[in-house]
């Protein structure tokens, strides 16, 4: 358990599981931000399988017993759950129908059309060896985005399962619903690196490499004036490389 720099009384509560049960082991940080937590995390696993549960969600109790056991059957180095998305009216379910396993480069694929594989951490179960070398960019949001096509080009093998075992609440003021132009400009930086470290050993996915950050430069702009003008000036070199990198493509 990563307790970053909270401050309420969750560094508490870690502490009275650790004294509960030996196998967890707890780590109090000043406040980096979720990359330095997970990063700190990965730093103390030593199992063979690491597995992701935003703070705000919650997983079936089988989850992890059911990815598990998947990724053993099918010599998967990832495996996938189905998902449901939970909203404060209704819920979605996003998934597979039925048990799919994937090549490298089936698994990209899906991964880069960005619909039933998403660039999320929490919905599967990686082999722990995948993360050698990984680090988390500190000290920026999208995170996810900024490792997960490095982890499947690692993959020899990607298993899709149909039963959901992930509940991903979302909430109004969350990352991915922030407007400012930090936010969505570190959203394009994620999708462009992974274009420029992609592009040349995967040029079969050059459209969908594109199209990520086309989408995300449109988010940019559709937010633009959310901003005030204070930012829009300080981010003014950035967005102009943005609009010039879409005008090309």
């Amino acid at each position: 358990l990563v307790d970053d720099g909270s401050p309420d009384n969750c560094g508490k509560i870690c502490d009275e599981y650790a004294a509960w049960d030996r196998r967890i082991e707890v780590i109090h940080q000043e406040n980096g931000g979720v990359s330095a937590a997970r990063n700190a995390g990965l730093k103390l696993a030593d199992g063979d399988y690491i597995g992701w549960v935003d703070s705000d969600d919650w997983i079936e109790p089988e989850m992890y017993e059911y990815l598990l056991e998947n990724a053993l059957k099918y010599g998967a180095d990832i495996a996938v759950c189905s998902r449901f998305e939970r909203y404060k009216n209704k819920s979605v379910r996003r998934g597979w129908s039925k048990v799919e396993v994937l090549n490298r480069e089936q698994a990209l694929k899906m991964l880069l059309e960005n619909d039933c594989m998403q660039n999320y951490l929490w919905d599967k179960l990686w082999r722990r060896d995948l993360f050698a070398d990984i680090v988390f960019p500190e000290g920026k949001t999208y995170e996810d985005i900024a490792i997960m096509h490095r982890l499947f080009i690692k993959a020899r093998c990607v298993v899709c399962l149909p039963d959901v075992g992930y509940n991903y609440f979302q909430r109004a003021d969350s990352i991915v619903s922030d407007v400012s132009l930090q936010g969505r400009l570190n959203h394009y930086a994620a999708a462009k690196n992974r274009y420029d470290e992609m592009i040349v050993d995967w040029p079969q996915f050059e459209n969908l490499l594109m199209a990520q950050c086309v989408a995300s430069a449109v988010c940019i702009w559709s937010g633009f004036l959310y901003n005030p003008k204070s930012e829009r000036k300080l981010y003014r070199r950035r967005l102009d490389e943005v609009a010039c990198f879409c005008k090309q493509h």
